[in-house]
C-alpha cells in the first residue's frame, strides 16, 4: 500500500512514524537510509487504509496483533520479533519471501518485488508516472518508467487469473465504501 523499500524501509519504523489522527487520516514518515537518512511522508488515498475499523490496517495492527512483548530491545518499534526486538533484514527475508514465493508460485521472488508490484498497480490505476514517481520517493518519474512497460505485459495475461485487475477492483471496492 506505500511502496517502501523493504526491508529497511520497514525495519526502520517506529511507533511514532504512523500518525493517525482522530479523525482517521493521517500519514506514515518513511526513513530513506538508502538516500542518506531522509524522511518522506506517505498520505494514503484514503483514510480506511491507516485506520478502517474492519482490514488490516496499520492501526489495527498497533492496538490489537503487535506482538506486546516489552523490553530492552523492543524501544519504539513498530515490528517486532516474537522475542520482542526490532525485526530485521534477515528475518523479514526468512518469514515473508518463502510466502511470497508461495503466493505468486514465482522461485525469483524477493520483498522488493513488493515494491514493484505496488509501483505497477499505483500506476495502472493512476495513470500518473509523477505521482508514482513521488510515492516511490524518486525526484525523477524517468526512474520508475520500467513500470509502464510491466503493467502493460501484465494485461496481456491470456489464461490465468489476472491477479493484477483483481487488486483494482479491490481498492476500487474500499474506495466506495469509504465514500458512502
Amino acid at each position: 500500500m506505500f511502496g517502501m523499500r523493504p526491508p529497511s524501509e520497514i525495519c526502520n519504523l517506529n511507533l511514532e512514524d504512523i500518525v493517525i489522527n482522530e479523525d482517521g487520516t493521517g500519514y506514515i514518515r518513511i526513513h530513506e537510509d538508502k538516500k542518506h537518512g531522509k524522511h518522506r511522508l506517505i498520505y494514503p488515498y484514503n483514510k480506511t487504509v491507516l485506520s478502517s475499523p474492519v482490514f488490516k490496517t496499520p492501526k489495527n495492527y498497533i492496538n490489537n496483533w503487535r506482538h506486546k512483548v516489552a523490553n530492552k530491545h523492543s524501544k519504539n518499534a513498530l515490528f517486532l520479533m516474537p522475542n520482542g526486538k526490532r525485526v530485521t533484514t534477515w528475518y523479514l527475508r526468512d518469514k515473508i519471501a518463502p510466502i511470497g514465493k508461495k503466493v505468486c508460485n514465482e522461485k525469483s521472488f524477493i520483498l522488493y518485488t513488493m515494491r514493484h508490484t505496488f509501483a505497477t498497480y499505483l500506476y495502472e490505476y493512476t495513470k500518473d508516472m509523477k505521482k508514482v514517481a513521488k510515492r516511490l520517493g524518486h525526484t525523477k518519474s524517468d526512474t520508475v518508467d520500467k513500470y509502464v512497460h510491466i503493467a502493460d505485459s501484465m494485461k496481456e495475461q491470456t489464461g490465468k487469473r489476472n491477479l493484477f485487475n483483481q487488486a483494482l477492483r479491490s481498492i476500487k471496492q474500499i474506495e466506495r465504501i469509504a465514500n458512502l
